[in-house]
């Protein structure tokens, strides 16, 4: 197994900077709207505030996608080394390889299922390193209930964003602009808790991950311990204490 922590702070710097980088582009999306409906009703244009307004859009707008592209490698990356870790450690009954994980999400129509299928098996499978003991196989631990939340989130932040686009690209008159940028707005704001929701789980999963590496329980020997968010284990002499 290897750790997890190192992929998970760089995922946690990067939704930050997703996140405030979103709430930049929802500013901006605002002044273009506020401008756009003067226009409308009929006041002289301002040329140097639409250059300014447009500049601000392409500089935000690249800002975004870079680091969206690095926030989706570096995702992937860690989901595929969390799937990779069980089956280093010896958990059996997994339905795919390990490199199923990233490349689930680019086979059409099995996207929609197996990713969040893959993420329920490395939850329940990364809990059962610490849970053997009382749990006979790794399908009797339950899952994060955040799996839920970030597989709806995903899905629903991804169709969204797609229309936005599509809008965003086809606007040429005042009232589809108006449109496009607030349709932008509401998935910018969406990203949000869809962002937050995916940083919990990767830490969930990391945390957990990370308290089987440092208790040794790859062929779960020592997989008693039950540890959660925060806590480690410490060796004490021959005894693990949880704090």
């Amino acid at each position: 197994m290897k750790s997890l922590r190192g992929k998970y702070l760089a995922i946690f710097a990067l939704v930050i900077a997703l996140i405030a980088t979103g709430i930049l582009m929802v500013l901006v999306n605002w002044s273009l709207i506020r401008y756009s409906q003067e226009v409308r009703s009929g006041m002289p244009a301002d040329e140097d505030r639409a250059s300014l307004i447009d500049a601000l859009l392409v500089l935000v707008t690249l800002l975004q996608v870079a680091l969206g592209i690095t926030y989706i490698v570096l995702f992937l990356v860690w989901f595929y080394r969390a799937y990779k870790n069980l089956h280093v450690a010896g958990v059996d009954g997994l339905a795919h390889k390990a490199g199923w994980a990233p490349g689930s999400f680019f086979v059409p129509i099995m996207n929609v299922v197996r990713p969040y299928r893959i993420m329920k098996e490395i939850s329940s499978g990364s809990s059962f390193l610490l849970r053997g003991v009382k749990a006979s196989s790794w399908k009797q631990v339950e899952p994060s209930r955040l799996i839920a939340w970030w597989w709806g989130l995903f899905l629903f932040t991804a169709a969204l964003g797609r229309f936005a686009s599509r809008l965003t690209l086809r606007a040429e008159e005042l009232p589809q602009i108006i449109t496009a940028a607030r349709v932008e707005i509401i998935s910018d704001i969406a990203d949000i808790p869809a962002y937050l929701v995916t940083l919990l789980l990767v830490r969930s999963i990391t945390l957990t991950q990370q308290a089987a590496l440092t208790a040794g329980s790859l062929p779960l020997a020592r997989a008693n311990a039950q540890v959660g968010f925060g806590q480690t284990i410490r060796d004490t002499g021959g005894a693990e204490e949880v704090q």
